[in-house]
């Protein structure tokens, strides 16, 4: 059986730095604040995935897809 943290999800539409990780790290490997998870097969695994296409920022950035402020180019 696997277990899966509630995590963090990171806005899609915003440069993602190691900081940001970094700073919610703490969220990111939590597993006893009562949302962790046990994914029985691919769908579920997948779905907090998927969830998090819809979270986009308010603040409007720029995309997650410019490294110029040391982002990660996804492309």
């Amino acid at each position: 059986m696997t277990e899966r943290s509630g995590g963090v999800g990171f806005s899609i539409n915003e440069s993602l730095l190691l900081e940001h990780i970094a700073a919610e790290w703490i969220r990111i490997t939590n597993f006893n604040d009562g949302r962790a998870t046990f994914p029985s097969n691919t769908q579920d695994s997948f779905s907090a995935v998927q969830a998090n296409f819809e979270n986009v920022s308010k603040k409007g950035s720029g995309s997650i897809k410019s490294a110029s402020k040391g982002g990660i180019d996804v492309e």
